[in-house]
């Protein structure tokens, strides 16, 4: 493969542009996949955030079955659902 690449002929050449241009259509993806990374992480900390303050805000239950982790997840789904959905950033 690297004869192919360092050829000093047409068929290097060739080889050479193709290289490039995988080379940058990789390096585009890449960013992309960091700028989702990045948003999804975002999200989930304000979803933490917004997590404490609604635990911080709830008065005490004095039903059990409401202070399950199953029953706070729901609650969090719930409140998720409400919001506007976030929108990708390019």
């Amino acid at each position: 493969m690297a004869g192919f690449v360092f050829a000093p002929t047409e068929g290097g050449e060739s080889t050479r542009r193709k290289v490039t241009k995988g080379l940058r259509n990789l390096k585009e993806l890449a960013e992309e996949k960091v700028d989702e990374v990045r948003g999804l992480l975002q999200e989930a900390e304000e979803d933490a955030e917004e997590s404490e303050e609604e635990e911080e805000e709830e008065p005490e239950h004095h039903d059990a079955r409401a202070a399950t982790p199953a029953a706070r997840a729901a609650r969090r789904r719930r409140a998720r659902a409400s919001r506007p959905p976030v929108a990708p950033r390019c």
